[in-house]
C-alpha cells in the first residue's frame, strides 16, 4: 500500500465521517463533526494498520478482521456514553447519536479497506435516514397517535 493510498483512505474516512457529524450538529445533537470524523478516521487507521502489519509480518488477513471486531466493541463503549434517560425516566436520549457513531465507524473501516464506494453509499444512506426519515417518522407517529 502506497503512502498516497493511505492518505486517500484516511481523508475519505475523515470527510465522510464529518459529513455525518455535520447533520448531527445541525440538529443540535451530541457527537458532532469532530467526533464523527475522528471515529471514522480512527477506524480506517486501525484497518490500514492491520493490513500493513499482516503484510509486513506475513500473517493472514484474519488479524485485520479481528481488528474490525474490536472497533465495533470499542465504539459500543463510546456510544453508551451518549445514551441517557430523561429526568422523568420515560425517555431515552442519544440512541440515534450512538447508532450514528457506530455506523460511522463502519464507514471508516470500509474506507480503510479502500472500499470508497461502500463507504460513500453507507454515508449517503445514514444521512438519508437522519435527514428524511425523521419527518416521515413523525408523520407516522402523529397519524397513529391521533387515532
Amino acid at each position: 500500500m502506497t503512502n498516497e493510498e493511505i492518505f486517500i483512505r484516511l481523508i475519505t474516512a475523515l470527510v465522510l465521517g464529518m459529513l455525518i457529524g455535520f447533520e448531527r450538529i445541525l440538529n443540535k445533537h451530541e457527537a458532532g463533526v469532530r467526533t464523527h470524523g475522528i471515529v471514522s478516521m480512527g477506524s480506517a487507521l486501525f484497518v490500514i494498520t492491520g493490513i500493513i502489519a499482516s503484510i509486513q509480518l506475513n500473517t493472514s488477513q484474519i488479524e485485520t478482521i479481528r481488528i474490525i471486531g474490536q472497533i465495533v466493541a470499542g465504539i459500543g463503549f463510546l456510544g453508551a456514553g451518549l445514551i441517557f434517560i430523561s429526568k422523568d425516566g420515560n425517555k431515552k436520549k442519544g440512541l440515534t447519536s450512538a447508532a450514528t457513531l457506530w455506523a460511522t465507524s463502519g464507514v471508516g473501516a470500509a474506507a480503510g479497506f479502500g472500499l470508497t464506494y461502500l463507504a460513500s453509499l453507507a454515508t449517503f444512506l445514514t444521512l438519508f435516514t437522519l435527514v428524511f426519515m425523521s419527518s416521515i417518522e413523525w408523520s407516522f407517529v402523529k397519524m397513529f397517535k391521533g387515532k
